[in-house]
């Protein structure tokens, strides 16, 4: 996912929280608060990785003659287009495997176990035992 939809997605669920919150953005309360008052643990864009993610690892679970693993596994080698090149299947899933310090031959090699792929899979959360850390309690990640 680009880093402006990401910004966009990140400000619709902020609008959307704060009016399920009965918060205005006059009010000044951060994000985390807000989100803590709701009950959302990850962000939107947070779990939009987690579900390429997931796509990412039922795929490569496929056997080797699978249909769909020899498509998304396809090279074409043809001519590019002018221009910036356009962010293609693989790109998204190398930037969510980037983001969380992996690279893609690890990660294939990881699919195999399913404990080890959750725990990379999902972004690790923990609340603040301190209240007053900022106000009302938030948690961090």
């Amino acid at each position: 996912m680009k880093e402006t939809k990401r910004q966009k997605l990140d400000a619709l669920e902020m609008k959307c929280l704060g009016s399920m919150g009965d918060v205005s953005r006059l009010n000044r309360i951060r994000n985390e608060v807000v989100r803590m008052r709701v009950g959302v643990i990850y962000e939107l864009a947070a779990r939009a990785d987690m579900n390429v993610l997931r796509g990412f690892c039922s795929v490569e679970k496929l056997e080797n003659g699978h249909l769909l693993r020899e498509v998304t596994n396809a090279r074409d080698n043809g001519r590019c287009a002018r221009g910036r090149p356009r962010c293609r299947w693989m790109d998204g899933r190398k930037k969510a495997l980037g983001d969380r310090r992996i690279n893609v031959r690890e990660a294939i090699d990881l699919t195999g176990n399913r404990n080890s792929w959750r725990a990379i899979v999902t972004p690790y959360c923990y609340f603040t035992t301190d209240v007053a850390a900022i106000g009302d309690s938030a948690y961090e990640c």
